[in-house]
């Protein structure tokens, strides 16, 4: 079982991922350990989130996502580390969700934010 260390607590992201997909508006939902900007922190939680289709009007925000969850979280195991929208989840054959590659699409988006300076 992945666990995320968030400042000594373990966090289960299945935990995170359910009450994610108890949200209306969204479809589907996986959540890695992203690195706190302080070591002594662990990881933070971020969400990889696809929207269920509709109108733009009812597509939910970053904001209302980490809202609706804080709602139904302990304070440790909130949406942190952000939440990012995709239009689909990488996963294999079986419909397991390949973590592996949110966390290279992670990498990929600090080592570009960084060379951007």
């Amino acid at each position: 079982m992945e666990l995320i260390k968030v400042r000594g607590f373990q966090v289960a992201p299945a935990e995170l991922e359910a009450v994610l997909m108890s949200h209306p508006l969204i479809a589907a939902a996986a959540v890695i350990g992203i690195p706190a900007p302080n070591p002594l922190d662990g990881e933070l939680p971020r969400a990889f989130v696809v929207r269920k289709e509709g109108n733009d009007v009812d597509r939910p925000s970053e904001n209302q996502v980490k809202k609706y969850a804080a709602k139904r979280l302990a304070k440790y195991k909130q949406l942190a580390g952000g939440v990012v929208f995709i239009s689909d989840l990488p996963q294999t054959a079986s419909g397991k969700y390949l973590k592996r590659d949110l966390r290279d699409l992670y990498k990929k988006t600090v080592t570009s934010s960084k060379t951007k300076v």
